[in-house]
């Protein structure tokens, strides 16, 4: 690999820092504030140099979609010494629509990519929803928060939030087992629950949520 300029070494080392600790690359706005340079053009420009000497991957020129070249492993570990960072972290897709028997989305289905540490693969999440609409405020979880979604067609216990699709709609809702029914519960007093047989044509159960992100400023996930 070609090296680096001290600057280029220095934007290196906060995008593995950042996709290590907080799953997402910087913004060309937070290279710029951290770094202290003098505009974002600047650090863009940076960017297309790590591009070109294959340290990085941008997506749609977008410096959120920055992820790290498989090649790049010993450059990251002299930036980072100790991390092993060919396992510390993943990529799961997000989607803001689902289809009945979903368990990874089709890549013309994915709408971004997101880096999560090894700790999102421990939950059994394929794949993350863009969550619409605040009918499950009262659980924490608003619109355009992100949820790790572990596949599950049948295997949901009663209180579960699961993502369902209904008669052609994607929802967050908790999932309550009644007898013959399962009442789809949201946590918003402006929304009213939903009632629903066991194999009724046009409900099915995509998957349980098992973790929350959300997006702050600067395009980091919390």
């Amino acid at each position: 690999m070609e090296p680096l300029s001290r600057r280029q070494q220095e934007i290196l080392s906060l995008i593995t820092d950042c996709l290590a600790t907080q799953g997402r690359a910087p913004s060309a706005r937070d290279i710029a504030e951290r770094l202290e340079f003098p505009s974002q053009q600047a650090v863009v420009q940076h960017l297309t140099a790590l591009e070109r000497k294959g340290y990085i991957r941008r997506s749609g020129g977008r410096s959120a979609s920055i992820s790290l070249c498989n090649g790049s492993t010993a450059r990251q570990q002299e930036c980072l010494p100790g991390v092993d960072w060919d396992h510390c972290y993943f990529q799961l897709p997000v989607v803001e629509q689902t289809e009945p028997g979903m368990q990874e989305p089709d890549p013309e289905q994915t709408v971004e990519q997101v880096s999560l540490d090894r700790f999102g693969r421990m939950s059994g999440a394929r794949f993350m929803l863009r969550v619409q609409g605040d009918a499950m405020r009262g659980a924490g979880i608003v619109e355009g928060d992100l949820a790790l979604v572990r596949p599950s067609s049948s295997d949901t216990s009663t209180g579960d939030i699961v993502v369902v699709h209904l008669h052609g709609e994607t929802m967050v809702r908790r999932c309550l087992h009644e007898q013959g029914f399962i009442r789809l519960q949201p946590e918003n007093p402006a929304f009213d629950p939903i009632f629903v047989r066991h194999g009724a044509p046009g409900f099915h159960i995509i998957g349980v949520v098992t973790g929350i992100f959300r997006m702050q400023e600067a395009g980091k996930i919390w």
